[in-house]
């Protein structure tokens, strides 16, 4: 028999449920950050993407 957890036959403690909620809540709020720094316009954050996007960039050689 293959053990493993199977989502609809595994029951969770009830003491999960707040664990799960608070990591998944933290998690969420790191995406919906991510999202926004990634569509700011702010002046800083444009500045600190271009800084990132040229740092990215392949560098040419031999020209």
């Amino acid at each position: 028999d293959v053990g493993g957890y199977e989502p609809n036959t595994s029951k969770l403690a009830a003491e999960a449920e707040p664990i799960l909620l608070s990591e998944l809540s933290s998690l969420a709020d790191r995406v919906v950050g991510d999202v926004f720094q990634s569509f700011s316009k702010h002046p800083q954050d444009v500045k600190r993407r271009q800084a990132l996007e040229n740092a990215n960039k392949p560098t040419e050689k031999g020209k």
